[in-house]
């Protein structure tokens, strides 16, 4: 019987785990010869997830019966014959047809707790609703300029609310309100500025302290490549106090902060944030500031 019950314990763990993963098997309705009591859904007809739902429960089924059967045969032999031997042959069909039953039904028991969907067979594989999302700010940079993006009334409140947090928080100003029709000039946007860049600039403010003025000249707008939401690169107007400060070691002009790379733009400094490296850029075209990517 214990082997008895293997034999339908196997194929149905198998069964429920191919069932169970991701590679679904679409079959569309078919009509069988004659029907089957569980086995089809109405009429004749039927399809692989009815089939396979069935034919689990009918092996438990089959292997329930058969139990019955091997412990009613055990009773039987035990209690017509004297002969010890007789005895033993009847238990052991007994405990062998109670261990099968407890294999069978702990099949289902053991596939329903491990995930419920093992034992429901569902094979449907339904149409993917495919939604096309648009977002005015996931703008994702490419070579040249980045282009603008229009600014809906909630994003404009946040760039608000975050310009005037870093303002009253963090003493950190900002040159302009936000580029709320897709300008790419003239305006700067905070809306979309990942968590780094937010308490880099703060903490920078916190650093340097009196002797600076941080004020953010360009932040998520479009415009440029290495500007946009979510990277975390701001352009910060340069003065005294500030360039002081990241050319030199803590702004001790006896501590000369010597440039990490001299480019074609202008010298490199890395400054330790917040435990990063920061790597902030002399940009000396056009409007002189600092590049700063956090």
């Amino acid at each position: 019987m214990k082997k008895l019950a293997l034999i339908f314990l196997i194929p149905l763990i198998a069964i429920s785990f191919f069932s169970s993963t991701e590679v679904v098997l679409a079959l569309d309705d078919y009509t069988l010869l004659a029907p089957i009591d569980g086995l089809t859904k109405s009429g004749d007809t039927t399809d692989l997830t009815t089939y396979i739902q069935g034919s689990f429960n009918l092996a438990i089924t089959i292997g329930a019966v058969l139990a019955f059967i091997m412990i009613t045969y055990g009773g039987i032999i035990y209690a017509t014959t004297d002969a010890l031997s007789g005895k033993e042959m009847g238990r052991g069909y007994i405990t062998d047809a109670v261990v099968g039953l407890i294999l069978v039904l702990s099949s289902w028991v053991i596939l329903y707790t491990i995930n419920p969907n093992m034992v429901s067979f569902d094979l449907r594989l339904d149409r993917p609703k495919i939604t096309e999302i648009r977002s005015v700010i996931a703008v994702t940079p490419r070579a040249g300029a980045l282009p603008g993006y229009t600014l809906s009334a909630e994003q404009v409140a946040k760039n608000n609310e975050m310009r005037k947090d870093l303002k009253d928080k963090y003493n950190v100003g900002t040159n302009s309100g936000p580029c709320v029709n897709g300008e790419i000039s003239g305006c700067t946007n905070l809306v979309g500025m990942p968590d780094v860049a937010y308490r880099g600039v703060a903490e920078l403010s916190r650093l340097c302290g009196t002797i600076c003025a941080v004020e953010i000249t360009g932040g998520t707008e479009g415009g440029h490549f290495t500007h946009g939401p979510n990277l975390p690169t701001l352009d910060l107007g340069k003065n005294r106090g500030l360039d002081d400060y990241i050319m030199f070691i803590n702004g001790d002009k006896t501590k000369p902060r010597a440039p990490s790379e001299m480019t074609s733009i202008g010298p490199k400094y890395i400054v330790p944030i917040n435990g990063r490296n920061v790597i902030f850029l002399d940009e000396k075209g056009g409007a002189p500031h600092w590049h700063v990517n956090f």
